[in-house]
């Protein structure tokens, strides 16, 4: 739900912290790297109560000179280039400029091991390497193999409205007959038809699970990822995405598998904001929904809550936190006022260099036009001044909200709370709201509920969880 960075930080994180959130800026790449390899080395860094697996690639190119790359294993982020690297005997270094990282360590030819150090930022932390002859291999359990025992069918469609194109899996029961069916509803961000995060791929799972359980299943990638189109994509915001899910029940609705009169919609973090909307604009069509970490407050308050919970965890001092929000304070004003949208971004280019300078930061042109353009951008704009209880104070069919407990990036007790209110308001008699035990965003079992645990829990989706929304849907088409 929405960048956990989209306002301008202020302060000085604690060490542990700053370096796991640093770490996870990597994300943005996934570039895999060449055929040949000659070295791995595997590293554990240690921040605070968090393990993150880091991988050194060292591979000659076709032309014989050397390459280096790193994976961030439990981040999911793959093939991360070195600009530089220096080997000479048993001397290591690994330069990532654009991540401001580095890993410079020595061979210690009676371990084996290389002794030294990563550094990111102006922190440093200790780690040893030691050589590997595989690549890791990362254990997600719950994710179904084939063959299945249900039929899948590859389906594309068009959004009329906005012209693109939406690429997808329909999968449904191998038996005749006409099956309630759900369309999967991603999160904030460009995402695949599995939601796939982390080297997670929950649609996946709950598809599976669904479609062994007498549901048809639609999964669709977003605008600009897998084989839909990328048409709209810049300036597309919530609005714009459910069009697209729109496109998508037209499409069910003349589907010869498809029960038409039991259509409904499961949607995930911002695809549970989405999901009323369709229900607003489609009021006859839908007949379900599942809200899963859907918000129920304003965008805004959505990510101040977010941030609040996320900097608390990680250790943040009171007097960082503090700084932090005042300088949130200023870019929404900037944001909320009547200002053009190059008046708007003027403003927060300047609130930005000033705020980096009293940290004595010097931001790069390109990093700063990327702060500039993560604030300003449509669907931001959109997003945080959209409140979503007057949409939800018209959705007159079932709805099951939940949430987990540990959820640091939709809060479960306001969230929860205003959509059951905003639902009694509409004089809806059938709605759930559940709330589940150590569960975060991603309805993982969990210690903290960061982000950086996402990638090293080995579980997509709580059991718990999935069987409740299934026994839910059962009960509600039947």
């Amino acid at each position: 739900m929405g960048p956990v960075n989209g306002c301008h930080e202020g302060g000085q994180m604690k060490r542990n912290g700053k370096i796991i959130m640093l770490l996870l800026s990597m994300l943005c790449v996934s570039v895999f790297g060449a055929d040949i390899e000659k070295e791995m080395w595997k590293g554990v860094l240690k921040a605070g109560a968090m393990e993150l697996r880091l991988v050194f690639h060292v591979y000659e190119t076709e032309d014989g000179s050397l390459r280096a790359e790193m994976d961030s294993v439990d981040q999911g982020a793959y093939g991360l280039p070195a600009e530089k690297l220096v080997l000479k005997d048993g001397h290591y270094e690994f330069y990532f400029d654009k991540m401001k990282a580095s890993y410079i360590g020595d061979l210690d030819p009676d371990s084996g091991t290389i002794k030294g150090k990563f550094a990111q930022s102006g922190l440093s932390f200790e780690m040893d390497l030691e050589r590997i002859s595989e690549k890791i291999e990362i254990k997600r359990p719950q994710e179904p193999k084939p063959p299945f025992p249900y039929e899948e069918e590859e389906v594309s469609y068009v959004n009329k409205i906005d012209g693109n194109t939406l690429a997808g899996t329909l999968t449904f029961p191998s038996k005749e007959g006409k099956f309630p069916a759900v369309i999967l509803i991603t999160g904030s961000g460009t995402q695949n038809r599995n939601e796939e995060i982390f080297n997670h791929k929950p649609f996946l799972v709950i598809a599976d699970r669904l479609s062994r359980n007498g549901f048809a299943v639609l999964r669709v990638d977003d605008r600009g990822a897998g084989g839909s189109s990328a048409l709209g994509l810049e300036t597309s915001t919530s609005e714009n995405y459910s069009l697209d899910v729109l496109a998508g029940v037209e499409f069910l609705k003349s589907h010869p598998n498809i029960d038409a009169a039991k259509i409904g919609l499961i949607g995930h973090s911002e695809g549970g904001l989405i999901a009323p909307m369709v229900y607003a604009a489609a009021p006859d069509d839908i007949a379900f929904m599942v809200l899963l970490a859907g918000p129920g407050v304003t965008g805004k308050d959505v990510i101040t809550a977010q941030k609040k919970l996320i900097m608390e965890a990680m250790g943040v001092d009171k007097k960082s936190i503090k700084a932090s929000f005042k300088a949130d304070k200023k870019v929404y004003k900037i944001i909320f006022s009547k200002d053009t949208i190059e008046e708007k971004r003027a403003k927060v280019r300047k609130l930005i260099i000033r705020y980096a300078k009293k940290e004595g930061q010097k931001l790069k042109e390109e990093e700063l036009e990327a702060k500039v353009r993560t604030l300003t951008i449509d669907w931001m704009l959109f997003f945080l001044a959209y409140d979503p209880r007057p949409t939800l104070k018209k959705v007159l069919c079932p709805v099951l909200s939940m949430n987990g407990k540990l959820d640091l990036q939709v809060p479960y007790e306001e969230n929860l709370a205003e959509i059951g209110k905003a639902l009694d308001a509409a004089g809806n008699k059938n709605h759930t709201e559940k709330a589940f035990e150590k569960l975060n965003h991603l309805f993982q079992h969990c210690e903290t509920g960061l982000i950086s645990e996402y990638g090293v829990i080995e579980e997509t989706f709580a059991p718990e969880a999935l069987d409740f929304m299934t026994d839910w849907l059962k009960e509600t088409v039947k």
